[in-house]
């Protein structure tokens, strides 16, 4: 009993300390990705995505020669995925704040639906990499693929200006 004493006082004093503390531990800023490192990547992926995702793989050169031929045909359609973004996000800053509700409703449609023939798309794409270059390379693939495409929609989201 004399030992539980000094524990029910101490635990409120400990209750209080950790709750003092809670918001300087969530107030310390998350890191972030180093920005000349992001800028460099996408250098690259601008000259030569395939050598990008190729680099964060590790094939042989069987796998590679096989990785190849499936990555050139999902290329092609992820690259007309990506122009028909292209061409939603031109015309929406084009049109900036003088949409109509019909305007605005076909937008949205067509924003949800070109995020899911990109979701569709690495599904369609995923077995066959699987088929080519095994699970664990074919999910490294999905890894680098999906901060592929991330990045791209963080560009893509800069170009619009947010309200402030």
């Amino acid at each position: 009993m004399l030992v539980r004493k000094p524990l029910l006082r101490t635990l409120p004093l400990l209750g209080l300390a950790l709750s003092l503390s809670l918001p300087t531990l969530a107030a310390e800023p998350t890191p972030g990705p180093d920005v000349g490192r992001v800028q460099a990547v996408r250098e690259k992926l601008r000259t030569d995505r395939k050598a990008v995702v190729l680099h964060n793989l590790k094939l042989d050169a069987a796998q590679t020669a096989k990785f190849s031929v499936v990555y050139e045909a999902y290329a092609k359609e992820a690259g007309e995925l990506a122009r028909q973004r292209t061409r939603m996000v031109v015309e929406s800053v084009n049109q900036g704040d003088k949409l109509t509700g019909a305007q605005a409703k076909q937008a949205s449609k067509d924003s949800l639906a070109l995020a899911e023939a990109e979701l569709k798309l690495l599904r369609k794409y995923h077995p066959k990499m699987v088929k080519a270059i095994g699970q664990e390379e074919a999910n490294r693939f999905l890894e680098v693929e999906t901060k592929i495409l991330a990045l791209n929609h963080y560009d893509i989201a800069w170009t619009s200006p947010l309200s402030e």
